[in-house]
């Protein structure tokens, strides 16, 4: 299969990059994209087109130079591709603050169309609040719903993002599942984040199809670390059995 060729591609790029290759362009300048995680959109086959644009081609021509590794994991029932990047080209030794990036696979009946998209980032440096929620307003528009919540000086949050994309009925739906009570709990909201898709399901909703986003902001107003998630649920739910 095609993400075979590009875990190779990933490998024998770390293997050549010289010594003395000075780190390039940060990965957060190419990842804006509308509607987008880590340039990947929702539904994105694996070996097919969408719109005329290839999962393989992305990965070749775009997030090439910040791939340290990709691949996909053996034994898991969940057809996925783990991949981890680098903030910025040419770095040459992992850190802490490396980028993963999770791509999950519907059923072959359903063409195996990304239904989970995941970028957990430790941001390079801190960004304020305000800058952050205004771009991640320019990628995803107005949020459905934002839930706080603090713990002494710092917070968490958690905005929802409905697809614009997404027929009536089932955007209706959605938007009655966001609208349910969330916790309300610094680390029961903060805990979210590493849930799985089932975990997440339960306060999403079936219908939901669109974006989170979570960060913690500092006692400075400071977000310092994000994820950035695109779900699928209707989808999701051709590989997952989802409690109702």
């Amino acid at each position: 299969m095609k993400f075979l060729r590009i875990a190779l591609l990933a490998g024998f790029a770390a293997m050549a990059a010289p010594a003395a290759l000075a780190a390039g362009p940060s990965f957060a300048a190419l990842d804006d994209k509308p509607w987008r995680v880590a340039l990947l959109p929702l539904d994105i086959p694996m070996d097919e087109a969408l719109n005329g644009e290839f999962l393989e081609g992305i990965y070749d021509e775009h997030l090439q130079p910040f791939i340290r590794s990709s691949l996909r994991p053996d034994g898991d029932p969940l057809v996925h591709i783990e991949t981890r990047l680098s903030p910025r080209s040419g770095a040459k030794t992992d850190s802490e603050k490396d980028i993963t990036l999770g791509l999950w696979f519907s059923s072959q009946e359903t063409g195996q169309r990304a239904y989970w998209v995941r970028m957990m980032q430790p941001l390079s440096a801190s960004v304020p609040e305000r800058t952050f929620a205004e771009k991640v307003g320019g990628r995803f528009g107005a949020a459905a719903k934002t839930i706080r919540a603090a713990d002494g000086a710092i917070t968490w949050v958690v905005s929802l993002y409905l697809a614009p994309d997404t027929p009536s009925p089932q955007k209706e739906a959605a938007a009655a599942g966001v609208a349910k009570d969330w916790p309300a709990d610094y680390q029961a909201l903060a805990d979210i984040q590493g849930r799985d898709l089932r975990g997440k399901a339960r306060l999403l909703g079936r219908e939901f199809r669109g974006a989170m986003v979570s960060y913690g902001v500092d006692r400075d107003g400071q977000v310092s670390a994000s994820s950035m998630e695109l779900v699928d649920m209707p989808l999701a739910a051709s590989v997952l059995k989802l409690d109702p």
